[in-house]
């Protein structure tokens, strides 16, 4: 291609600094390549010369087109005297060559990614549980919430301020800078009063039935502004009064703001405490992450002489996509102002504020450039066909500010077309329509999010259409799949199931009748597996390599353990080159894990699953927009363009970098309504640049699949002009197919248990383990319930259902609150919910134990039917507490029996359940459980439960022994 007058300036102008701003699809890689060997012709030193571009990939292929073309003009060099690499790439070399400076050992690791978060989890579960501030109890109580459930939540917020480069002390200095209002309360009655002379009905009902509640308020609260702000109504007449309202809600929401000081500060206080123990664990194993990386570099430049010697080395700068900096990395570019600066950057691609990309950076730069040097704008597209530069014009000069319109190079054929469906499935006709006209590796499908993905992935492979998803995760790699089970079951032979998915898979020589038969000779674990005697050769080799191999798992090492797999795989002479291609780098994978680690199965299972696999194989592109930015295809589908998304962020903790964090709670949501809003604006900015992206990977036919009759707020055919006229895609001489139906495999099984391993287990379950193993044998494993279904045969009401009625009658009603006259339509209403037949045996039992409840009901719940999850050791727990009681500062828990068993039998069944419902709830919530009570609802006694941490101790050891007992023991005989 030859260069035209914009970008032979770019190009020659290399002794002037150059802003370039370079649409889609303009030949920006083209003139960045071209600009540098014109430095080396000219002054001959490769060596003073970097460019920096975003992506490993980006930098590989601009090296080898530099390194092609000085070979071409017969220019002599050596490859590792070209500077081409990712900002993380110059970083780490700065830190590694300066490391001394900062006082770091030298001989520092690289975490990386998988590695990176597995230490970040567990800083933040360590924060959280050894956390003993009030407020931190405070915290959680009044969100009603636990440890467990907020490590996403902080999980998330560490996150964006390490992407924004954020220090705590600003940010907690910005939250606690509260904004108060000089409006009060009085002025809001006033206009209350106004109003109601001529709002309509809604407002009149509230009005009458509130208002003098209202005005004798000594304080307002959120509760009563939210109440007005969803009473007012809607109508057009009275807008300004309305409006007047509502702004005067918001100005006095500010001065609320204030009640949430305690919150802001025990965030911050958690995140240091994250931060503290993430950086101690990377300190132990001599390691940095990415983050810290950058983070040094900046430090490192500060220092005048690193930054003096490094000037020097570096005389020309060259920067890719430079819209995609964020705050620290243009600081770290911006201290090589005195070279020769050449930054290409296209703010209509900036989709990367999720990862801090900050676009008023850019700007500043580039106009700072500007008075210096030259700012020149590439708009002509060599990429796409006419048709669709005209269509993209036309949708996006509305839709982005101040929007550079493109021109093309060349008209064809080409054309944006719409295929209107409300069926995902029948993008499996339009690719198997563009396979008859493109090269598998020239059609893409661009979906907005990976849920997305997963969700045409499935339908491709039901109709057997090849694709490749750029990166794919173990589990979606057969393969992988295959030998990640067989280290299973050497290594973790109790998980049974890994095992039995080997009998499955063509790569071992198996099929599904192989996996029948195995379940026919009722093998449920390896040691009887392996004393199989069959005359299946292939079955008999497999056992034979099962028991080799765990015999020299002992002493070998997990990537000598998965060469000797790989070796058994070259024997059946199944697998693919790219299946070897995979196999190779999961072995390098676990020679570097073994090289750092210690040789523990459960470890490196949860490492594997974690890491993303260069995608091999050959098909369509099946990838998110933002994977596809800087690659382009003969066609492009956008997949899901009738579907909405909501902007912003759904979050309970929320930022921003001048504001600080924001939280929603009882007391105040002001500052988060106005963060919120901010972020949404944002985002809804953003999305429409992540459309643009997605419109210009298409050279010759661009297809907008979705339902465009019926398409949701925010969806991308909401962006799109309602008058632009689409071109409804024509299928190529093909009828359209049935949507394909799911595949089932046939199941020819007798078998004697279900083998379930559980996402995750209950204290109930545990109890009922302990009355009698073998009834719970059947209820868990054969979903045979004797024990609670059984034993109410002959009476009015099943005991399980009775129990859930009268638990929910609990919940939702008190003494204080309930008309006992009243009480058979409240258990009418609840018998409905449980769709359970109502007659005068089964209301008056549920009448009866009602009436108990409320009679023994104590003072001060502060929770009913809590649902907690709680991390026993790596197993999850999960269930419900009854009730909750606080005398004092002294915690209690209740739980509520309706059976009609004798008091020592009740408390010998459900002590241990006290027990840990007891310890669970200290663990989680940091408080002194002082004891238990169980209230019999039948007889109305109230059996005292005594708690200790020396009881909590070895019941909580007996439930984690259970655990692992069900999660090994599937036969029917270990029950009995």
């Amino acid at each position: 291609m030859n260069l035209n007058k914009i970008q032979l300036e770019a190009v020659e102008s290399i002794d002037k600094d150059v802003t370039l701003m370079a649409g889609a699809g303009t030949g920006k890689t083209r003139v960045l390549t071209s600009r540098f060997i014109n430095i080396v012709k000219k002054y001959n030193d490769p060596k003073s010369i970097l460019a920096i571009t975003f992506t490993k990939k980006a930098a590989e292929e601009m090296l080898a087109r530099i390194s092609k073309e000085l070979v071409e003009e017969n220019i002599e060099f050596e490859e590792k005297d070209l500077n081409v690499m990712t900002i993380h790439s110059f970083a780490l070399e700065i830190v590694t060559n300066y490391s001394y400076i900062l006082g770091i050992n030298p001989n520092f690791k690289v975490l990386e990614e998988a590695k990176n978060l597995e230490l970040l989890e567990d800083s933040i579960k360590l924060a959280l549980n050894s956390n003993t501030d009030e407020k931190l109890k405070k915290y959680l109580i009044d969100f009603n919430t636990n440890p467990f459930e907020e490590r996403k939540v902080f999980f998330d917020l560490y996150l964006d301020f390490n992407n924004n480069d954020l220090d705590f002390a600003d940010v907690l200095k910005k939250s606690l800078s509260f904004c108060s209002s000089n409006k009060n309360f009085s002025e809001l009655i006033l206009l209350l009063d106004d109003f109601r002379k001529v709002s309509g009905k809604k407002f009149q009902y509230f009005y009458d039935k509130n208002i003098e509640d209202i005005k004798n308020l000594e304080n307002y609260n959120l509760d009563i502004l939210n109440s007005i702000e969803e009473n007012l109504g809607s109508a057009k007449k009275y807008n300004d009064k309305i409006k007047n309202i509502l702004d005067l809600v918001k100005e006095l929401r500010k001065n609320l703001e204030i009640k949430n000081k305690e919150y802001y500060e025990i965030i911050i206080e958690i995140l240091r405490e994250i931060h503290d123990i993430y950086s101690n664990k990377k300190r132990e194993i001599n390691s940095l992450d990415y983050d810290d990386i950058i983070s040094y570099t900046h430090k490192i430049l500060k220092k005048e002489n690193c930054k003096k010697a490094l000037q020097k080395r570096y005389s020309y700068i060259l920067v890719d996509e430079y819209q995609d900096t964020n705050g620290i990395q243009n600081e770290i570019i911006n201290t090589f102002s005195a070279s020769n600066l050449f930054i290409v950057g296209d703010p209509k691609q900036s989709i990367y504020a999720f990862r801090g990309a900050d676009l008023y950076s850019y700007f500043r730069f580039s106009d700072d450039i500007k008075k210096r040097g030259l700012s020149l704008i590439m708009n002509k597209n060599y990429r796409s066909d006419g048709n669709i530069i005209n269509f993209i014009n036309s949708t996006f000069e509305k839709l982005i500010d101040n929007y550079e319109e493109m021109e093309y190079d060349f008209q064809s054929d080409g054309d944006v077309y719409l295929y209107d469906t409300d069926d995902n499935n029948e993008i499996s006709i339009v690719i198997s329509d563009l396979l008859k006209k493109f090269e598998a590796k020239e059609v893409a499908i661009l979906s907005r999010s990976n849920a997305q993905i997963d969700e045409i992935s499935k339908i491709l492979t039901i109709k057997d259409i090849p694709f490749n998803k750029g990166e794919r995760t173990l589990e979606e790699i057969e393969v992988l799949k295959v030998i990640k089970n067989i280290l299973s079951t050497i290594y973790s032979p109790e998980e049974f199931l890994n095992t039995l998915s080997l009998f499955n898979s063509p790569i071992l020589k198996f099929n599904f009748k192989d996996l029948v038969n195995i379940l026919n000779l009722g093998i449920d674990n390896f040691s009887d597996l392996i004393q199989i005697e069959t005359e299946n050769k292939n079955l008999n080799n497999f056992i034979k390599f099962l028991i080799s191999i765990k015999k020299k798992s002992k002493v070998l090492f997990f990537d000598e353990i998965i060469e000797e797999i790989m070796n058994y795989f070259y024997e059946l002479e199944t697998l693919r080159e790219i299946d070897w291609d995979y196999l190779y780098k999961f072995k390098e994978i676990a020679k570097d894990f073994s090289s750092e680690n210690s040789n523990d199965y459960r470890i490196f299972e949860k490492y594997i699953l974690t890491i993303k696999f260069e995608d091999l194989e050959e098909g369509i592109n099946l990838l998110t927009i933002h994977k596809s930015k800087g690659l382009e295809f003969e066609a492009v589908v956008i997949s899901h363009m009738d579907k909405g998304r909501k902007l912003g962020q759904n979050k309970k903790i929320i930022l921003d970098k001048d504001l600080g964090i924001a939280i929603k709670s009882n007391f105040s949501d002001s500052r988060y309504r106005e963060v919120s809003e901010r972020l949404r604006e944002i985002d809804k900015e953003e999305e429409k640049r992540v459309l643009y992206v997605a419109m210009t990977r298409a050279k010759k036919e661009l297809l907008l699949f979705g339902n465009f009759k019926d398409y949701k707020s925010n969806s991308y055919f909401d962006f799109l002009d309602k008058e632009l006229k689409i071109r409804e895609y024509k299928l190529s001489n093909v009828l359209k197919e049935d949507p394909p139906s799911k595949k089932y495999l046939p199941l020819d099984l007798k078998i004697n248990f279900e083998n379930r391993i559980r996402e995750y287990y209950t204290v109930t379950d545990f109890i009922n383990y302990k009355r009698s193993p073998r009834d719970f044998y059947k209820k868990y494993f054969l979903g045979i319930d004797e024990y609670t279904m059984g034993y109410g045969k002959n009476r009015a009401l099943d005991p399980k259902t009775l129990g859930s009625i009268v638990h929910l009658f609990a919940q939702i009603h008190s003494r204080k609150d309930t008309n006992k006259n009243n009480i058979e339509e409240f258990l009418k209403e609840i018998f409905d919910y449980y769709e359970e037949e109502i007659d005068d045996d089964k209301l008056k039992i549920a009448r009866e134990l009602s009436l108990n409840y409320l009679a023994m009901e104590e003072e001060n719940i502060i929770e009913k039917e809590l649902l907690f999850y709680y991390d026993l050791e790596g197993f999850l727990v999960k269930g419900y507490i009854d009730q909750v009681i606080k005398i004092g500062e002294e915690y209690y828990i209740v739980d509520l029996k309706t059976s009609d068993m004798d008091l020592d039998y009740i408390k010998s069944s459900y002590e241990n359940q006290l027990i840990l419902y007891s310890a669970i709830y200290e663990n989680l919530y940091k408080v002194n459980v002082k004891g238990a009570y169980i209230f019999d609802l039948r007889g109305k006694n109230k059996i005292i439960i005594e708690t200790n941490e020396e009881k909590s101790k070895i019941i909580m050891k007996e439930f984690l022994d259970y655990i692992k007992f069900l999660r090994s023991h599937t036969i029917y005989k270990d029950y009995l």
